[in-house]
């Protein structure tokens, strides 16, 4: 996603989305600042930081990233939304 590289030109939002997939990895749905849930069992994890995560509980023990942003509220709002557009199909 062209969005989410964009929130990738920090590297203290690089650390953030690493420590919240390190957590995921763990299996701790709700890392750091917590979670937000976006419908459709699609899933905002925050960071500090203001990296922001955004996963789906796939069959299994098996969880698809489906987007990266930062706290920005523009580009925020413009991955939530590719994302909801995409997957909730």
């Amino acid at each position: 996603m062209k969005k989410s590289k964009e929130a990738f030109q920090s590297v203290e939002i690089r650390d953030g989305v690493n420590h919240l997939l390190e957590e995921l990895a763990k299996s701790n749905m709700n890392p750091r600042i917590g979670n937000r849930p976006l419908g459709n069992g699609i899933v905002e994890l925050r960071d500090r930081s203001g990296a922001r995560v955004i996963i789906k509980q796939a069959p299994g023990d098996v969880v698809q990233i489906l987007g990266i942003a930062n706290k920005d509220r523009r580009l925020q709002s413009e991955v939530i939304k590719e994302v909801l557009t995409f997957y909730k199909k």
